[in-house]
């Protein structure tokens, strides 16, 4: 159940550091601890709330199995750098058509709004076009669960019509 209604927006070119992970998704904040160090010992600015990007689907995989990514967007023109080993880097995502919704209160909420924004997207004519994603609205450690504030979002397309 969508708890906003959804919408579609087109996210511009970012530049994010990032740090690639595999196991369950409580190591999130550790996570953005350690991108948040990094940027700094750097002296990269931050512009914009963490995100996490799921390369497998949370609602499918065991927690284990997981492969996940935590991104701090930075201030533009920031320089690219490949990761070191399992260290952070930061990278480009280029601008792309996202599919949005937004969830109040516990993660564990968030499957089901990630369900039915895919529905929404499919029942728009829409296909998906990149691995869901989670913007983080508020302090992932200080935050009371009850008032986390999410953005789902997901990279979409227009589906084409098969023709037969």
């Amino acid at each position: 159940m969508l708890q906003e209604g959804a919408g579609i927006k087109r996210m511009p070119v970012l530049t994010v550091a990032y740090l690639n992970r595999k196991g369950p998704l409580d190591g999130l904040p550790a996570a953005c601890r350690e991108l948040y160090a990094w940027v700094k010992s750097r002296g990269y600015q931050v512009a914009g709330p963490p995100i996490g990007v799921y390369h497998s689907n949370p609602l499918d995989v065991p927690p284990q199995e997981l492969l996940w990514e935590a991104q701090l967007p930075l201030k533009p023109g920031t320089p690219l750098s490949e990761p070191l080993n399992d260290g952070p880097g930061v990278k480009k995502v280029p601008a792309r058509e996202v599919a949005y919704t937004f969830n109040r209160g516990a993660f564990t909420t968030v499957g089901a709004v990630m369900r039915a924004l895919f529905a929404w997207i499919f029942a728009n004519g829409y296909r998906l076009a990149g691995p869901a994603e989670e913007v983080y609205l508020n302090d992932l450690e200080s935050t009371p669960i009850a008032e986390m504030e999410t953005e789902v979002r997901f990279p979409i397309e227009k589906r084409v019509p098969r023709r037969s």
